[in-house]
């Protein structure tokens, strides 16, 4: 099993955890006390948890399509590329090193949203695998900037690095909007071939 599928792995069992715990905090107790008890705090309702759910998905699916639209940046960067260090290779490293800053940017606008009980740990493996999009990313760009001999090998390993990049950032928006969403009693959307 290569590193992605562990990766997902993970992630998927933290998702099914998670839903486990936010399931079990939501549902509604009710006294069976004649006399009713006026409440100090008042309490949210199943009604008032969906709703911050809701919103919560909202904006996690706006940071993954942000998300996805950088890491699908990637392979026009260095599309380009000649065979020997030159302008190309500048023009590349500028483009990569634009798309990890947007990298790093995305992981701060998720590690800032505020999870709903149970999520923070996925949240938190998102911002992780973003953070390791934006250093995979950093490093393809200064190995640009540095200039090898040759392009053949350097663009396939390049390529080869965008697609694992892409893999892993792909299914971070993923994980949190079908954890919320099997929360919410809605069906996942399945991804498009």
């Amino acid at each position: 099993m290569n590193r992605k599928t562990r990766i997902v792995s993970i992630v998927a069992t933290l998702v099914a955890l998670a839903a486990v715990a936010v399931l079990a905090g939501c549902g509604s107790s009710t006294s069976s006390s004649a006399s009713p008890v006026a409440s100090i705090t008042p309490q949210a309702s199943p009604t008032s948890g969906i709703a911050a759910l809701k919103v919560y998905l909202g904006e996690v699916k706006a940071i993954a399509a942000s998300v996805s639209t950088t890491a699908n940046s990637l392979p026009g960067a260095v599309q380009g590329l000649s065979k020997k260090p030159d302008q190309t290779w500048t023009a590349a490293a500028t483009q990569l090193t634009a798309a990890a800053q947007q990298f790093g940017d995305e992981a701060t606008s998720l590690s800032q949203l505020t999870a709903p009980s149970g999520l923070q740990t996925i949240q938190d493996a998102g911002v992780k695998v973003i953070q390791a999009a934006q250093a995979s990313v950093t490093k393809l760009a200064e190995g640009l900037n540095k200039g090898v001999s040759t392009v053949a090998t350097t663009k396939a390993k390049i390529l080869s690095a965008i697609a694992d990049v892409q893999a892993k950032a792909s299914g971070v928006g993923a994980s949190i909007a079908a954890a919320v969403a099997g929360l919410l009693g809605q069906p996942a959307a399945s991804p498009t071939p």
